[in-house]
């Protein structure tokens, strides 16, 4: 019998106890770090032996393609990423190296979405949208340079003119699930903490 196009692949049926027992739907990172705390050293040791051999089949890129494949929305198998993504953080062997993270296919981006008089959120979304996690922007915070704080104010400026924030959201709420989508609203994220609002 074919698998069912929604169905986890047979082949990776391994990791769906994983999957049930420790990732959680819908909830904010936060939640995850609180959760990733209270696991016991049973806990984790089962959740690293899936981890390890997603690892050694190299089936990291097959699962992450598959999820990709399935759209909006994102199967709860994407959370599994998501743990692992919280407890490399931890420094708790053996994620800490961080061999399996999600790694979709490179898919082309289609800026054309944006109509023309948001256009100009292209670049500043492809450079800045890729810092998603916490620890990212940290990292951003400890590199960037004068001239790129320059850049972020500007941007921030003309983002917050009048009306022009709401147009954005429309636009988000049109495309959600879509990557432009995305690195437009983590863009957003970069923005909003490097350039406080009363300034």
């Amino acid at each position: 019998m074919a698998d069912d196009p929604r169905s986890l692949p047979a082949r990776y049926a391994y990791v769906a106890d994983v999957v049930r027992k420790y990732t959680l739907p819908d909830e904010p990172m936060e939640e995850y770090t609180r959760a990733a705390a209270r696991l016991s050293d049973a806990q984790l040791k089962e959740i690293g032996a899936v981890y390890a051999e997603i690892d050694r089949r190299g089936d990291m890129w097959g699962i992450s393609e598959w999820i990709e494949g399935q759209g909006v929305p994102t199967p709860r198998e994407f959370q599994l990423f998501v743990l692992f993504e919280v407890l490399k953080r931890t420094g708790i062997e053996p994620f800490a190296h961080g061999d399996v993270e999600y790694s979709p296919p490179a898919k082309r981006l289609d800026w054309s979405k944006l109509p023309p008089d948001l256009a100009y959120l292209r670049e500043p979304a492809m450079k800045y949208g890729v810092y998603q996690f916490d620890e990212d922007r940290e990292r951003l915070a400890r590199e960037i340079t004068d001239g790129e704080l320059v850049e972020l104010f500007r941007l921030a400026k003309r983002v917050r003119s009048p009306g022009e924030e709401e147009r954005i959201v429309a636009w988000w709420q049109r495309h959600d699930g879509e990557t432009e989508s995305y690195l437009v609203m983590w863009m957003m994220c970069v923005l909003n903490e490097f350039v406080p609002r009363q300034l």
